[in-house]
């Protein structure tokens, strides 16, 4: 009895191992096998990772970096509570995570094409012509929640005419915009980006 007794508490308790526990606060969760046509419309909370007993072969608890996950395979749209996986832990003891589950609002993707609009940055935009920029597409794709498309007004294209020269390309990341002219968000522009360039300038033939 005195030895089981003794093999059960080493099992449990062994004082040769440090025994430590370490808060690991706000850490992010990504989201994993969502079908092609869905999406996640609110951003997912961030959970607190808590390590316990970890091994004397393994890291020091506050040296591991959790990796929180949650698994949408096979989850169509609406809203669904899925728990949050942890993984690149080894050798540890207890894992605790707060909160243990997250819901997720999930819908179907939608899509829509917006004409690109061309809004000038410069000091004095009296001697500039938007007829004399080039741009490498002037459509794009927006996809995301259709709460979201509807918000959009225009998709814009801010070129800085200070760095845009006739024999020069400015690449441009593009901005979904609403009527108060503030960025939509939760939407993919594609693509993200655009190639302006200034028209050369005209070239008149002299008279023979």
């Amino acid at each position: 009895m005195s030895l089981l007794l003794w093999l059960y508490v080493s099992s449990i308790s062994d004082p040769t191992r440090p025994q430590t526990s370490t808060i690991h606060p706000n850490v992010p969760v990504t989201v994993r096998n969502i079908a092609q046509n869905l999406l996640i419309v609110d951003d997912l909370p961030s959970v607190n990772v808590q390590i316990s007993n970890v091994g004397r072969t393994g890291p020091a608890s506050e040296a591991v970096t959790p990796e929180a996950f949650v698994d949408l395979e096979n989850i169509g749209p609406g809203n669904t509570s899925v728990p949050v996986r942890i993984e690149n832990l080894e050798n540890v003891g207890t894992v605790i995570v707060q909160p243990p589950r997250v819901t997720v609002r999930i819908e179907e993707a939608q899509r829509a094409s917006f004409r690109v609009k061309t809004r000038i940055i410069a000091a004095d935009t009296q001697s500039i012509n938007p007829a004399d920029l080039r741009l490498s597409t002037d459509r794009v794709t927006v996809r995301g929640p259709r709460r979201s498309l509807n918000r959009i007004v225009e998709v814009r294209a801010n070129v800085d005419m200070a760095s845009l020269a006739p024999d020069v390309s400015q690449s441009v990341t593009l901005l979904a915009t609403d009527r108060a002219g503030k960025e939509v968000d939760g939407v993919a522009i594609e693509p993200a980006e655009v190639s302006v360039r200034m028209a050369p300038p005209a070239t008149s033939t002299p008279p023979p």
